[in-house]
């Protein structure tokens, strides 16, 4: 049905599906001998958050309204697919997990920015900067990640210098 539902479109269809797959993915779960792939949709993974912009439609709606917790009992209807991860295949889950961080990353360097003009700053940090030495490279990095920064700003994109190295 879910299948059907996402090759006529009828996109809201397909989530109800999912959320009946849910109820099912939990009650067979506790039977070892069904694998979880069983319960891949392929016309999920292969073309609908493959192709244009479903991924960045459900990352969306998933960002919106299922990681927040007030919204967690109105808006069942509004549900990503991203919510039933069952369904979705590793390469899926990989490609989802990227782009959340890339949209992670742009909202940190806004919010950085933002702070910069709301605090007089003249000069704003939008890069996690790391100075390393490349015969202690490892040791550098975990070091100053370890002591030197707070946890919002892991979540700027990084900029790695070479100490004694010109660019």
């Amino acid at each position: 049905y879910m299948t059907l539902r996402l090759y006529q479109g009828a996109i809201d269809d397909a989530r109800s599906a999912a959320r009946a797959l849910d109820i099912l993915h939990k009650v067979l779960s506790s039977y070892p001998n069904i694998p979880y792939c069983e319960f891949y949709n392929d016309a999920l993974n292969e073309d609908y958050m493959s192709a244009g912009d479903g991924m960045k439609y459900e990352i969306k709606l998933w960002r919106k309204y299922d990681l927040k917790v007030e919204n967690k009992n109105r808006t069942e209807n509004l549900k990503s697919f991203i919510s039933f991860p069952f369904t979705l295949s590793p390469a899926i889950k990989a490609d989802i997990l990227e782009e959340d961080a890339q949209i992670q990353m742009r909202e940190g360097y806004h919010r950085e920015m933002q702070m910069a003009i709301f605090t007089g700053q003249r000069m704003f940090l939008p890069y996690l900067v790391l100075h390393v030495s490349r015969e202690k490279i490892l040791q550098d990095a975990l070091g100053i990640i370890e002591h030197g920064y707070e946890g919002s700003d892991f979540k700027k994109p990084l900029k790695i210098i070479f100490d004694g190295e010109d660019g």
